[in-house]
């Protein structure tokens, strides 16, 4: 930033040393809120693209100040680029946006709202800065509504707000306004009519169709009841009862295949039971990945572990990976554990497989309890996608899915409506 120059002649009249006085003191109490700082979490707000090296090279010479800033010797990448906005961080620093309206508010992209203004939010994500990958980034390409990790570089103020690196995907749990936000602008751009800028063509026949509703309307993949799969007490109140042994075994071990994945095992091999011995980066522990929250549902944590989380922040609370060390500390902590079936801690567990099987029981007997007035009992396989649904986003988002609310996937974009087909079929 310039620094302005005062000719020592101004300071021989009382105005002219008034105003150097004030100068000085704006100077001893100037404060810059984000210091050094140049990485921030980016909301996308347009569908990623690739742009080739002689495209990147052409925008980025539209000033010379830009040649130098831009890796002019790393431009025979192709990249991607998008337009994204800066989001405020959970330490309280204000966005470099926050002076710009966000394209999220409903009067904006609500869809089938009344006063909604897609073709407003379009321009307004115009106003943002446009974000490209690194020539070296080969990870996985964001999408819609996904947090980026980006790096600013200076401008004449602060940063430069036209231009800038989006460094990797984050791993962030999406909160229910993010989801809508994720939904609508999805919808946004799929009826975007590019023949007249500006314009939407049918938002709501697009939403139903890919944005909103990705897999079709909850009607159109539901399992009814079919008298090949019957469950073994309708009426049961128990999970395991409901189906019956076998059943119930077919459905937890197919949750467990997409939640390990059967090949990601930090400790032993691809070759041994995955994930009965791993811990992921984020503390999900063992076969069915049960994070915190879900341990403590099973009995297995104490309730005090939440609350330390939330002391902490709203991240932490989710078990976000910034938090990893805070939740290591808890994991590995016998304060926080019950001692039921002698598991005092993260390695207990994890080295313990019937206390694992024991504890996605009692969870999921906790999930059936939570959506036992948003099942179908005569339907094993509409009960099954339930608890699958559940386990990936909860009952709230299960109830969302099943009321064609929304199908918001989570910060690996995987669907809930995606757990219900795969895994309701697994019992039957």
């Amino acid at each position: 930033m310039s620094k302005r120059k005062h000719d020592k002649s101004d300071m021989s009249t009382p105005a002219g040393a008034n105003q150097f006085k004030a100068n000085a003191i704006r100077q001893t109490l100037s404060y810059d809120a984000y210091g050094s700082r140049t990485t921030f979490i980016v909301r996308v707000l347009t569908r990623p693209i690739p742009i080739s090296a002689d495209d990147f090279k052409t925008v980025m010479s539209a000033a010379e100040a830009d040649v130098a800033m831009w890796e002019v010797d790393a431009q025979a990448a192709t990249r991607i680029v998008f337009m994204g906005r800066i989001l405020e961080d959970e330490l309280g620093a204000p966005s470099p946006h926050a002076t710009l309206p966000d394209p999220c508010q409903d009067w904006t992209i609500s869809a089938g709202k009344k006063g909604a203004k897609p073709g407003c939010a379009a321009k307004i994500i115009s106003w943002h800065t446009r974000f490209f990958s690194r020539s070296d980034y080969n990870g996985k390409v964001p999408g819609i509504g996904d947090k980026v990790r980006v790096t600013l570089s200076t401008g004449d103020f602060k940063y430069n707000l036209q231009n800038a690196y989006f460094e990797t995907l984050e791993s962030v749990e999406l909160a229910d306004n993010d989801e809508i936000c994720q939904t609508n602008l999805n919808a946004l751009f799929q009826g975007f009519n590019h023949d007249s800028l500006g314009d939407i063509v049918d938002i709501s026949g697009a939403m139903a169709a890919r944005g909103k509703f990705p897999n079709g309307k909850f009607a159109t993949y539901k399992y009814s009841a079919v008298t090949s799969c019957k469950p073994a007490s309708k009426d049961a109140l128990n999970v395991k009862d409901y189906f019956g042994a076998e059943k119930f075994k077919k459905l937890i071990e197919s949750i467990s295949g997409t939640e390990s994945g059967g090949s990601y095992s930090p400790i032993c091999g691809k070759d041994c039971t995955p994930l009965v011995t791993g811990t992921n980066a984020q503390g999900y522990a063992g076969k069915y990945q049960m994070g915190i929250a879900a341990l403590v549902t099973a009995k297995y944590m104490k309730p005090s572990a939440i609350t330390k989380l939330k002391s902490i922040s709203r991240a932490c609370e989710r078990q976000h990976i910034s938090c990893k060390g805070t939740v290591k500390v808890i994991l590995e902590s016998s304060a926080y554990w019950t001692g039921r079936k002698g598991v005092k801690s993260i390695s207990d567990y994890i080295g313990n497989h019937p206390a694992q099987e024991d504890a996605m029981e009692i969870f999921t007997q906790a999930e059936f309890r939570s959506i036992k007035s948003d099942i179908d009992r005569s339907s094993p396989r509409d009960v099954a996608g339930m608890i699958a649904a559940t386990h990936l986003k909860g009952a709230g988002g299960a109830r969302k899915m099943r009321n064609d609310i929304n199908d918001a996937t989570d910060a690996n974009g995987t669907s809930p409506s995606s757990y219900y087909k795969k895994h309701g079929s697994s019992v039957c």
